[in-house]
């Protein structure tokens, strides 16, 4: 593994060693079980994912010379009949796995007219001086995880939600010092030295009043300002693959958080106090990384994490139903899929699925597997993207990347609610040394879960 690699690797992929734990504690009747088979038959309504071309592709502004791609797309509701999608941005061209440049939000309300909105710039890396070596240091900052409470939604009880209308962004960034053109190489990527500004955190505090989508507050914490849950119990240090949910008044946000002797994938929970959006409690679940968790239509909690070593192919999934205080693993299927980002996502009439790359494929074919109605077992893939089908073969030296898969039920301009599938395209490096060639092909796609039950609502409007 070269030495960049290696510190994404150890950035973002944090191995850890915990059991299964419940409201932070270790639980024991809650160790892995393979379950011997399915209980029922698969009863998935998913037809098919439509197979459109990237809905963005080129931040647009000034690229400082950069040459610039979107990537992953989270998607969340705004407002009655509007969503936005918060976007990553890569630095093509460099020669690195993962470097990042910051992410922007597209407000839309109809899939097709994405590319035409305008790009609201959220983040951005910054360049400063390492106080240790004394060179400059540019800090990577990676995707936006969002949670939002969409302006005009509904309690159960028809009384609009306190919250209406605000929402919160957390990331993360790498520090790294650079070279004479700007980027960090091999030799040079040892991130921060022993500077505890090297690792950062980005809170923003979001709002839309109906027109605007806007950053209301940002907050940088580091290694001596942390992310403390408000009970001070859990600093929480890196966030998962999905967008948070809405639980009563607060919202859940799957993270990954350290209590000072050991790093837990698991949930957070997300109050709103004196207008700010902060993690209150953190509920840890499993070890792993890029947590995702979605709700089920039987108003459960589903949450997976993406493991490593010999579960690097392993599908596992935990159920909550009581908000998340305590978890049950009903899934562990030892090789599902390529190793590679795993999620959970469901479509529009809330069949939940295992989203991830299929075997053998690396990451150029993306499918969807059902889970069945007692969530011990799935059904048949459903193809989400064939790169190599679509595009055909990619351009020499590099492969197909289709990863990343995000997925969040909205309601659009027609009024009716969409199962959308947000992931990036990308023409990878074979040669092991992180480079992509950006391609016509190359972007954030965003795509529509279509199935035949009648849609699950998401919000109340």
């Amino acid at each position: 593994m070269n030495l960049t690699k290696a510190i994404v690797s150890r950035a973002l992929i944090i191995v850890l060693t915990v059991s299964v734990i419940t409201r932070c504690r270790l639980s024991a009747n809650d160790a892995d079980q393979t379950p011997e088979g399915p209980s029922s038959a698969n009863t998935s309504g998913i037809t098919d994912v439509s197979l459109g071309g990237p809905a963005l592709t080129e931040p647009s502004g000034d690229t400082k010379g950069q040459v610039l791609r979107y990537g992953l797309g989270l998607v969340f509701q705004v407002a009655p009949r509007t969503a936005a999608v918060s976007c990553n941005i890569r630095t093509i061209g460099t020669g690195h796995w993962d470097f990042e440049n910051g992410t922007d939000v597209v407000v839309f309300n109809d899939i097709a007219t994405i590319g035409r909105q305008e790009r609201i710039a959220v983040a951005r890396n910054e360049e400063d001086v390492n106080p240790i070596t004394g060179r400059k240091r540019v800090a990577v900052t990676y995707p936006i995880q969002v949670g939002f409470v969409p302006l005009g939604a509904k309690r159960p009880d028809g009384v609009v939600y306190p919250h209406a209308g605000t929402g919160f962004g957390f990331s993360q960034a790498l520090c790294f010092d650079v070279n004479n053109e700007g980027y960090y190489t091999p030799a040079e990527a040892k991130a921060g030295g022993q500077d505890p500004s090297s690792k950062r955190w980005y809170l923003h505090q979001f709002t839309y009043d109906g027109q605007t989508f806007g950053v209301a507050k940002r907050e940088i914490k580091s290694g001596d300002s942390p992310l403390n849950t408000t009970d001070g119990a859990w600093t929480i240090i890196a966030p998962g693959l999905s967008v948070a949910i809405a639980d009563g008044d607060d919202l859940l946000l799957p993270v990954l958080a350290s209590d000072g002797k050991r790093e837990v994938a698991g949930v957070s929970r997300w109050c709103r106090t004196d207008g700010d959006w902060r993690p209150s409690m953190f509920y840890g679940i499993s070890d792993g990384t890029e947590p995702s968790l979605i709700r089920d239509v039987d108003g459960s909690l589903i949450y997976s994490a993406r493991g490593h070593g010999q579960e690097g192919e392993t599908v596992r999934v935990w159920q909550s139903r009581d908000s998340g205080q305590n978890w049950q693993q009903c899934l562990n299927i030892p090789t599902l899929r390529s190793n590679a980002p795993v999620t959970l996502v469901n479509a529009a009439d809330g069949t939940p699925c295992i989203a991830a790359n299929q075997p053998g494929s690396f990451r150029a074919t993306l499918c969807l597997w059902p889970l069945n109605t007692q969530r011990t077992d799935y059904g048949p893939a459903i193809v989400a993207r064939d790169c190599l089908g679509s595009f055909g073969p990619a351009p020499k030296g590099t492969t197909w990347f289709a990863d990343h898969p995000t997925a969040t039920t909205v309601q659009l301009a027609d009024g009716e609610w969409h199962g959308l599938l947000g992931y990036r395209v990308m023409a990878f490096s074979t040669d092991g040394v992180g480079a992509e060639t950006p391609t016509p092909r190359t972007g954030c796609y965003i795509e529509q879960v279509n199935s035949t039950g009648p849609a699950r609502l998401a919000w109340q409007f």
